[in-house]
């Protein structure tokens, strides 16, 4: 059985009138459609969806999602976050494209507050319920779900696989399907580059199993697929239908954010410092003096990646190679294989960040260096990654 009104067995019947007697305190929450979501996203363990149900009103009045809709997000998020709702699916779902491959993750950090970056996400997902429901009154049928689109085209290690934006999006993700259980009908992954697997292996652990098994990675003849499953004169003319907007855009950009490159007008120094990550470090080098941190890198063709910020003031930074020596031995940058020749970096305003592809294993050094300054000690706060290989040959198109 399904597990859908109409398509329940006898023990699925059995769960929800116990879930429903466990929630019947509250009366808001008596409708058998919206009570099974929860129930399938649970395996209609009564105990467990009573538990997320419950953390799901938490989250509500944190992110005050029943006032979500008249809301108005921060005008770069308006015109920045990448999302739209155009069409349906040949069976009535709503549309959600997510051109996430054009997102600037530093740009929106560095313009709005975390919150409201996921507020914007879980306003996208209040919005779903409300398209499910005018779909079910064009069609006069009961529409549950939604489609998704993710167009990745441009996703690369240097604009996406930031950690404070990994950690923001990430959190988003787990949020919305705290949420909105069980409103995926499947999510198509479109122009997805070499570097995929890498962010994809960053984010699964985040996504529920049951969403993990919607996830379809569309290949070369994407725009086959996708009509497939949505007819031509509901997908624009720029994924392969037939559609423009009415300023004759391809793209359908007037329902379609695209996203892009935040100008650096919007930066804001009140939203939260992008380097305030769970991992960071905080240091203090005095003057005339460096500090180095080890990194090991156990596979080759790792990608080394980093972000530093001073809170006043310049920093040097550098990478450097030690091998695989023996860790008792001490060494100097001075004697080991510069990879990064040291810089210095007018970094206390926005934060500094970079990668390096290892090529070989060994322990890394990285150098922060402060000898040029003989009157003032630096603080820093950096964040340091190994991320899984890549090939050499993808790293022009990986890292652009």
């Amino acid at each position: 059985m399904s597990g859908y009104v109409g398509d329940l067995s006898a023990k699925q019947e059995r769960a929800l009138l116990q879930f429903k007697e466990s929630v019947s305190a509250i009366p808001q929450l008596q409708d058998d459609r919206y009570l099974l979501r929860w129930l399938r996203a649970r395996n209609f363990n009564v105990h467990k969806s009573e538990k997320m149900i419950r953390q799901h009103m938490s989250y509500s009045k944190e992110y005050k999602l029943t006032e979500i809709m008249d809301w108005t997000p921060p005008e770069v998020l308006q015109r920045f976050y990448p999302a739209g709702w155009f069409g349906e699916d040949r069976e009535g779902s709503p549309v959600l494209y997510i051109p996430f491959g054009n997102v600037d993750l530093r740009g929106l950090l560095h313009s709005a507050k975390p919150y409201d970056v996921i507020r914007q996400m879980l306003q996208q997902g209040v919005m779903s319920v409300a398209k499910m429901q005018q779909q079910s009154e064009k069609h006069g049928r009961v529409i549950e779900d939604v489609t998704v689109i993710f167009d990745l085209e441009k996703l690369s290690i240097q604009r996406h696989l930031w950690k404070p934006g990994i950690e923001v999006t990430c959190r988003g993700f787990n949020l919305f399907e705290a949420n909105f259980p069980e409103i995926l009908k499947a999510v198509y992954i479109l122009k997805a580059s070499k570097i995929f697997p890498v962010a994809w292996g960053i984010v699964k652990p985040f996504v529920e199993e049951k969403t993990r098994k919607k996830v379809n990675v569309l290949g070369a003849n994407w725009q086959e697929e996708l009509r497939k499953h949505i007819a031509p004169d509901q997908l624009p003319e720029y994924y392969g239908g037939k559609c423009r907007d009415a300023n004759d855009d391809p793209k359908c950009a007037e329902h379609i954010c695209y996203g892009g490159d935040i100008p650096h007008s919007y930066y804001s120094s009140q939203c939260d410092r992008a380097s305030d990550s769970l991992n960071a470090t905080d240091i203090s080098i005095s003057r005339g003096s460096r500090h180095t941190v080890d990194v090991e890198v156990t596979k080759p063709l790792s990608v080394i990646r980093w972000e530093f910020q001073t809170d006043s003031h310049d920093i040097g930074f550098g990478l450097f190679f030690k091998g695989q020596v023996d860790s008792s031995i001490s060494m100097s940058v001075d004697e080991m294989d510069e990879m990064v020749s040291i810089k210095r970096w007018d970094c206390h305003r926005v934060p500094e960040d970079g990668h390096f592809v290892a090529e070989l294993v060994g322990t890394y050094v990285i150098c922060f260096d402060n000898s040029h300054s003989w009157l003032r000690t630096k603080n820093v706060r950096f964040v340091v990654d190994v991320l899984d290989p890549v090939k050499m040959d993808e790293e022009d198109e990986v890292l652009s």
